[in-house]
């Protein structure tokens, strides 16, 4: 993924989480990303296609850790199987 893409995604995700989505723009996006609107539409149709992008983003990312979390989890319960301790269950 260009870095430019990366920012988009960042900048956006710190205008939604400060002004929501009904009051985030395209125009408060470019300005600070500091570029014009062509570079945007670029990587982006529209307001709506970002959003679905940083939702997206952060879900793959959400899902990684919980799946990490798992793996480490289960790797427990499989030591402690392996003990006496867990024998009995």
């Amino acid at each position: 993924m260009s870095e430019l893409k990366v920012d988009i995604l960042d900048i956006y995700k710190d205008l939604f989480q400060r002004f929501g989505y009904r009051k985030t723009t395209l125009t408060d996006i470019t300005k600070s990303v500091g570029k014009v609107k062509t570079a945007v539409y670029y990587y982006f149709i529209g307001e709506e296609e970002i959003f679905a992008r940083l939702v997206e983003k952060e879900a793959q990312s959400f899902f990684a850790k919980l799946r990490k979390e798992v793996i480490k989890k289960n790797r427990l319960l499989y030591s402690l199987k392996n003990t006496s301790i867990l024998e009995s269950c």
